[in-house]
Parts: structure tokens; sequence; C-alpha cells
């Protein structure tokens, strides 16, 4: 009866051991930064099932995965994250577990790899971006046993970005307007803050400002004051939340509006209750305005006020008449990007389309129809 009781605690420890839930390890790609210790997953770049591989020339390639081992194994062994393939010979130049550094805003990954030369060994850094609109990496350059990579990914941007709608119609005239091509999803807008050449403004448009190495502003805020002589960690003065949407002002001029920024302590003791910081950014319209910056045109410490001349700020009703009348035949100018389309060559030809329930439609482009059935000057 004895031998039997412990078989069945045996059996019942048995069991209890095949059920267990093996606890996760922590990849050295999921981490928090260190002043806002915003969480950051990179996991989701490794390729799974195949490795990442990158043409470097005709005779060089390199193989990797950024947060594991290679699944192809390297020159025949394990433990690299990162091969290089010279002349059909293979290199292991990234070996696991990668130096991470994660100061400051900044992300990269410093792998070291096997040797290249007498007391020197492959070493590869790989910078990541903050990208909220695409994923991509750059192909490695740098010199015989060293180099550098940049990767931009939505995965190495902080996840609870502010974001609000950047288009609006005016409701004077139904004009309609369109600022996206002002909104940043890698990069900021950096300018002086007024006179003060020694501080600067760091600002987005209609988005939060894109968080990292040298631009540490907080979450939501649309625009912030750098000071490089408190940087890093008390350099960033919020100048106010991406809240409001588009509106427009007594001269119908595009208005937007950044609230509830840092409490302003500029003459503090004249005032009855705490005021937030906020900023206000005026659009003004010029059809000849490309690649230009805002500028601050008055401050107190409390109401930062900028202007953006620019053509983005311009109506779509407005631009579409500007590049009408400043194109050519069949080449039109975008006015916000000055990128010029040119259909020259479909033009002195008849297409013909059907839809989908059968009717057959005759068209051109940029002049009438050749073989015309219709009322003359039909395109």
């Amino acid at each position: 009866m004895y031998k039997l009781n412990v078989f069945i605690v045996l059996c019942s420890f048995s069991i209890i051991s095949l059920v267990t839930v093996p606890v996760k390890t922590k990849s050295y790609c999921e981490f928090n930064e260190e002043i806002f210790s915003y969480f950051y997953n990179l996991t989701k770049l490794s390729k799974p099932g195949e490795d990442i591989e990158i043409q470097q020339s005709a005779n060089e390639s390199i193989r990797m995965q950024l947060c594991s081992p290679l699944i192809k194994k390297c020159n025949g062994k394990d433990g690299y994250s990162i091969c290089l393939k010279k002349n059909n010979k293979e290199i292991g130049i990234g070996k696991v577990v990668p130096q991470l550094i994660t100061k400051f805003g900044k992300i990269k990954f410093i792998f070291y790899g096997d040797e290249c030369r007498s007391g020197i060994n492959y070493k590869v850094d790989i910078l990541m971006l903050c990208d909220y609109s695409i994923t991509s990496y750059s192909v490695p350059t740098g010199s015989e046993c060293h180099f550098q990579m940049i990767w931009s990914s939505a995965f190495a941007c902080y996840a609870n970005k502010k974001e609000i709608n950047c288009t609006v119609t005016n409701p004077s005239d139904d004009s309609h307007y369109d600022l996206s091509p002002l909104k940043g999803y890698s990069e900021n807008y950096v300018i002086y803050a007024g006179t003060n050449t020694s501080l600067e403004i760091i600002l987005n448009v209609c988005h939060s400002v894109i968080f990292g190495f040298g631009a540490l502003c907080q979450v939501n805020s649309g625009a912030c004051l750098y000071d490089p002589v408190k940087a890093p960690t008390l350099g960033y003065l919020n100048l106010g939340d991406v809240q409001e949407t588009l509106s427009f002002d007594s001269s119908n001029n595009l208005i937007l509006k950044y609230e509830n920024g840092a409490i302003c302590k500029e003459n503090q003791e004249k005032r009855q209750q705490e005021e937030h910081i906020r900023t206000t950014i005026t659009f003004i319209c010029n059809l000849k305005a490309k690649d230009t910056l805002p500028e601050v045109t008055e401050t107190d410490g409390c109401h930062y006020q900028l202007t953006w001349i620019t053509a983005v700020a311009c109506s779509l009703e407005q631009l579409h008449e500007y590049s009408v009348k400043t194109s050519r035949r069949c080449i039109i100018n975008n006015p916000i990007t000055n990128f010029m389309y040119n259909l020259d060559s479909l033009m002195d030809k008849d297409f013909n389309v059907t839809s989908s329930r059968g009717t057959k439609y005759k068209f051109s482009v940029c002049g009438p129809l050749i073989n015309n059935t219709c009322k003359a000057g039909t395109g």
C-alpha cells in the first residue's frame, strides 16, 4: 500500500511537470528607452522562415536577422546574426548577442564578428530610425572590417503617436485644403526660436513630433523647445499637444493650434491661475512658395505664434487652377512637390475602354479625339 501511494504521488508530479508552461525569455529586441521608459519591440523585424538577404555587389552579399540567430548557418556554423558572402566565401561578421545602445533616444545595435585582420574583428553598426510610413534598410557601407547600416521602421517609433486629420473645408466658400504634404512621418521641422538662435523649436504638422535622437519631446507634443544647455533630460519643453483640428482665422488663413503644453513660468507671479504653453501656426497661401519653413513672429514665453508661407496652404482649387495656367501642352507641374508630369507621349491618339457593364468609352489625353463621332472638340 505504501509503495502504491508513492507511485501515485510521483505520477502526479510527472503530470504537473508535463503541463507546465515555459517562461518566455525576453529578446534583446524588446527594451525600454532610458528617459521616458517608452517600450520598443523590434522582434517583428525578423523574417520568419528565411534570412534577410542584401545584395551589395555582384560578388558580395549579406544575410542577416536582427533579433535572432540566422536560420541558415554561416560557413557551416551557428551563433551568427549577420553573414557576409564574398567571392563565394562566407564570413561571420555579426555574432549573437549584439550590444544595444538606447541612450538619449538613439537605438543602435553593435554586432561583433570573426577576426577580419590581425587584432581586429568585424563590426556592424545598425542604427534604427523611426519611420511610420515604411520599413526599409540601407545597403551596408563602410570599410573592410567595419560596416554601418540604417534601418527605418515603424517598429522603431513610439507606438502611441498622436495624429489628426490634415484636411479641411472652408465653410465660407466651400474650398478644400490639405496640409498632409507637410506632415512628417520620419522627420521633424527644426527652426530657431525667434531671434534667440541658441534655442530651437522642433515641430511637426498634424502629427506629434517624431521621437528619437535629438528630439526627446513629450509623447503628444506637436512642438517643443530645445535648449542645448539643459539637454538631454531637461532640454525639451513641451510647447503644446496635438489636439485640435485645422481652422480658419478672420482672414481665411489656415490655423493649427497646439494646446496644453508645459506650465508657463513666464511672469507666473502676475497670473491668477496656471497657464499652459501653447503654439499657433498660421499658414499663408503663396503659390510660388516651395520648400519653406515656419518662422516665429511673436512670443511672450507662454504663447508661441508662428507663420508659415507655403503653396501647401492654398486651396486645392487654387492649386489646380495654377497648375493648368502654368502647364505646357500635356506637361503639368505639382506646385507643392515641384514634380513635373509629362504626358506628351499619350497625346494625338484615341483610347478605348469598356466598363464592367459593357458600356464603351473613347477618350483622348490633352486634346480632342482623332476619330470623333461625337460633338466637335470632345476629348
